[in-house]
């Protein structure tokens, strides 16, 4: 059941889940993933609550809870909406400390998959071969399409997908998620390269308030008109077009940047004058990049940003007399290449 690339050091762990060695299986393997997938399925089956982590879209991450019953029914509500075929195979590729991860898991428990699970990254293994439903990253479907073309229903979700994706000529079904930890799942999906909006599932339904930032009503999960800081254009209750964020955070493939934070780092580290905002990426869907004032001493800026985690270190970084503003006078977060143009900003590096 279990594919190794040493006698040590599995590959792909497989579990089929309709069959009744599953625990066996996972308890027995040295796969990295196995004793976090066993916990999991111990504490679905033995506790009444079980806890996710919000990745920090909308704060600092915190934990949530969800009892079992819950959880059965967004995963079933996700399946039927897409027609998902019980007894079909699975394939694992997100870190199963988030609500992605554990979500790929249950939905395979629950409808008897056969999963496949692989290491977390952005490039998969080359071991990974084509299956029935797979959840990826942005970053993860535009680093492996010609594989991920192959499987039948792929959901995306965890950040905005690229120009690049959008315009692809998908041959299989590609699905654009919307949701949060808050919602346990995506409460709402598009077809990727087909479809502008967003349509809830069963059971949501939509509104929003004067600065047009989506409320989320969830019926199944108890929940009533749930904030968010995403920006929308409603039509009706069930369907939405996402305009963008209304908070301080850059989301590169799904890797949230909390800007006030980062800054507020960098502050107690140097008095060279920066702003953090978010660009357009082909790849991550959007990067973050470092405006400096002044004429700052290159090898000191590069030696800060190494203080900084590997995802969230910006790779461009501009020299600019002044700090970008919308016309009403309110710092950008955001930036289009001809925002730099009007800056006038000078490259001082790229990493």
């Amino acid at each position: 059941m279990v594919k190794t690339i040493s006698k040590d050091i599995p590959q792909v762990l497989i579990i089929d889940f309709s069959k009744d060695d599953w625990e066996k299986i996972l308890s027995q393997s040295a796969h990295p993933m196995a004793g976090e997938i066993f916990r999991l399925l111990n504490d679905w089956e033995q506790s009444s609550k079980i806890s996710f982590f919000s990745s920090g879209s909308t704060g600092n991450p915190r934990q949530i809870d969800f009892s079992p019953q819950q959880i059965k029914a967004s995963a079933l509500r996700t399946l039927k909406m897409l027609d998902i075929k019980k007894e079909g195979t699975a394939a694992l590729v997100l870190p199963l400390q988030f609500t992605g991860g554990k979500m790929v898991v249950f939905r395979a428990f629950i409808f008897k998959m056969k999963l496949f699970v692989y290491e977390s990254s952005i490039h998969f293994s080359k071991a990974f071969k084509p299956v029935d439903f797979i959840s990826v990253s942005p970053a993860q479907l535009s680093a492996n399409k010609d594989v991920l073309i192959k499987c039948h229903t792929v959901l995306v979700g965890g950040g905005a997908t690229s120009k690049l994706l959008e315009n692809e000529k998908w041959p299989n079904r590609v699905y654009h998620t919307f949701g949060m930890t808050e919602t346990l799942s995506h409460v709402a999906l598009r077809r990727l390269g087909v479809e502008n909006w967003f349509t809830a599932v069963e059971g949501v339904r939509f509104s929003t308030d004067e600065q047009n930032k989506l409320h989320i009503t969830d019926e199944v999960l108890d929940i009533y008109q749930l904030p968010t800081n995403d920006r929308v254009e409603l039509q009706g209750e069930n369907q939405f077009q996402w305009l963008g964020r209304a908070d301080a955070v850059i989301n590169s493939g799904g890797v949230k940047i909390q800007i006030v934070d980062w800054e507020e780092k960098w502050k107690k580290m140097t008095d060279i004058q920066i702003k953090l905002v978010g660009m357009p990426d082909v790849q991550f869907g959007e990067k973050p990049v470092l405006l400096v004032k002044g004429d700052p001493d290159q090898n000191e800026i590069r030696k800060l940003v190494e203080f900084f985690p590997r995802h969230h270190r910006p790779n461009f970084f501009y020299t600019v007399s002044d700090w970008p503003q919308t016309s009403s006078g309110k710092s950008k977060l955001f930036l289009y290449p001809e925002d730099i143009s009007e800056l006038a900003a000078t490259i001082i590096f790229e990493k």
